[in-house]
């Protein structure tokens, strides 16, 4: 999963702009003269004509997967679909020393678009704060699509249809309490041994007539845990508050705003996959300071989340990195429905700074 800041918001119902380099590149380079391919991955933020970002190198040594992490810069030339990427420090690795050497690359690269498939593609070589021998090569990267993903936001009202059946079987335990009128006084020590132990606790709490739960024998009460977790389950897609207490590391991490939104209506709609290799990222989302996604699971399914926009102030998206996955970085894909549109954003963010959106919405 990735969380090292960037991010590509694209509105799906317009046609993809063949200048927009921002957002993750996935694919690979070769080495002039070897054979075979390595794993490369750039998150690029275009800022006018300047890029900055992170680049991502999977080398694989002994049959076992490493990771490289470089802080990037450049340049675009939009008019000529060009970009060109030099690696400018080291951020993190976990490449043994056997194997570790330092050889910054410099990308040269040009955009082209066949149907739905976004490319860039050129060659590689040694940036000038390499110290190794880098040698040279090919590059192509792809931008992922969404296609897919999209087609998943369309169920929201069937979990809401759920929660009436639960209170539905509620209503069985009490016809069988009717069979037993009489002995109201001994109703709780004439129930099975199985339940005898419960009979006390259960005694002290039949002054509250109002709910009728509290009428039910131990039976129901086991049906009211079951209930207990439909609703919970039918409850995460909307308004979430999960804890109050501060988020340990949340407050020592910088927040950067990656993409500021207007909204007209007073709900968005937001989902969050995992942009890379389900490895096992976590994250907690927060929204205008409440926690609304705590420690949860990045896969392909996504996590869904209704937020209601205030009026006239600035409503905060941020997502925290839990852990950076068995492969770092971790980025997540987060598809935004917002006025009856949908955008594709890649929000990312690491162990230093968090990944933040903001809504708006004028009264």
């Amino acid at each position: 999963m990735r969380l090292l800041i960037t991010m590509l918001a694209l509105s799906i119902g317009l046609p993809a702009i063949a200048q927009d380099f921002n957002g993750q590149w996935k694919g690979s380079f070769n080495a002039r003269g070897e054979n075979g391919r390595v794993e490369y991955v750039l998150e690029i933020n275009v800022d006018g004509d300047e890029v900055t970002g992170y680049s991502y190198t999977y080398p694989v040594f002994g049959g076992k997967k490493y990771y490289d992490i470089c802080e990037i810069k450049g340049s675009v030339n939009k008019e000529k679909k060009y970009i060109e990427v030099i690696e400018v420090s080291k951020v993190k690795s976990n490449v043994p020393p056997p194997y570790r050497f330092d050889c910054f690359q410099t990308h040269k690269l040009t955009y082209t678009k066949n149907e739905d498939l976004e490319s860039l593609t050129g060659s590689w070589g040694p940036a000038k704060l390499s110290i190794s021998v880098c040698g040279t090569g090919f590059t192509k990267l792809e931008r992922r699509k969404l296609k897919d993903i999209v087609t998943t936001l369309k169920n929201d009202p069937p979990p809401v249809a759920k929660k009436e059946t639960p209170k539905k079987t509620a209503t069985a335990p009490i016809t069988k309490t009717e069979h037993k009128p009489k002995p109201n006084t001994g109703l709780v020590k004439t129930n099975k041994p199985a339940n005898a132990k419960t009979s006390n606790p259960v005694a002290a709490k039949p002054k509250i007539t109002a709910p009728l739960a509290n009428k039910e024998t131990k039976k129901t009460i086991e049906l009211k845990k079951d209930t207990a977790t439909i609703v919970k389950k039918s409850a995460v897609p909307v308004f979430e508050k999960v804890v109050t207490k501060p988020i340990p590391r949340f407050e020592s991490r910088t927040n950067k705003v990656l993409k500021t939104i207007e909204v007209s209506q007073d709900i968005v709609t937001v989902q969050l996959y995992d942009n890379g290799e389900i490895d096992g990222d976590t994250v907690t989302v927060t929204f205008n300071g409440e926690v609304v996604a705590l420690k949860k699971g990045l896969s392909e399914k996504p996590i869904v989340l209704k937020l209601k926009i205030k009026e006239n102030t600035d409503n905060e998206l941020v997502m925290y990195a839990e852990n950076l996955g068995a492969i770092p970085p971790n980025t997540a894909l987060m598809v935004v429905t917002v006025d009856d549109k949908r955008y594709q954003v890649t929000i990312s963010s690491d162990e230093k700074r968090n990944g933040s959106i903001i809504f708006r919405r004028g009264g």
